[in-house]
């Protein structure tokens, strides 16, 4: 199963990751940020999520405690929003819609990060994360040529039932950053995101979102990481 894919993979990761840190001996101070980011999330075919939404928007939050220069572990909070595309469906009564459908999502995942050249102008690290999502979907439907609502014989307009599920999200990534100062620093940093649905509503276990989003974080702690040469 995916799922079970990428949760081995988050794992052999971390763990990939301590070793080299262990190997090392000269281990950096600890240190702690806070950042935000903001971009672009896309629709991937998977359960048709690209012929119902748009390129949406993806922002949030994340605080990272650094282990030494090269591993940290933290918790982040990311929200997405989607607008829908027309798309025909069929109603539960037979007849054919065009519906227009609202996703907004948010999950809040454990993340673990490890950084590669801690000491360079611009800095590589990967990233994962594992934790829960929320998402709701909310759709507006019309009747097409030919149908109408079975219980006015119109057709209007009208709110769909909305559809909420609750379920586990994985991530995986990579990024690079600079250090703008000795505590901020600015990233470009690439995720995807699988957020786990409820195959009754959706017809399918997850929803895959890949995203780019720009990150700008402030370094508080002991001490910031020295600055690149």
């Amino acid at each position: 199963m995916r799922i079970q894919t990428v949760l081995t993979l988050s794992a052999a990761l971390l763990m990939a990751a301590g070793r080299v840190q262990a190997a090392r001996a000269d281990t950096g101070p600890w240190t702690s940020r806070v950042s935000v980011d903001g971009g672009v999330a896309i629709p991937t075919p998977v359960n048709g999520f690209s012929d119902e939404a748009r390129t949406g928007l993806v922002g949030g939050i994340q605080y990272l405690h650094n282990l030494d220069y090269f591993t940290a572990v933290g918790i982040q909070v990311e929200g997405y929003q989607f607008d829908g595309k027309d798309h025909a469906v069929t109603s539960s009564a037979g007849g054919r819609l065009n519906a227009n459908s609202q996703v907004d999502a948010a999950a809040i995942e454990i993340v673990g990060r490890y950084t590669f050249l801690p000491m360079a102008r611009f800095i590589p690290y990967v990233h994962t994360g594992l934790g829960a999502n929320v998402l709701r979907q909310t759709t507006d439907g019309t009747p097409l040529p030919g149908f109408t609502w079975s219980d006015t014989n119109t057709s209007e307009t009208r709110r769909l039932p909305d559809v909420n599920s609750v379920g586990i999200s994985f991530s995986f990534g990579a990024g690079v950053e600079t250090n703008l100062t000795d505590r901020i620093v600015l990233g470009l940093e690439a995720t995807w995101r699988i957020l786990g649905v409820s195959k009754a509503a959706y017809g399918n276990a997850e929803i895959d979102v890949p995203s780019l989003a720009m990150r700008l974080g402030w370094r508080f702690g002991q001490e910031p990481l020295p600055p690149g040469p």
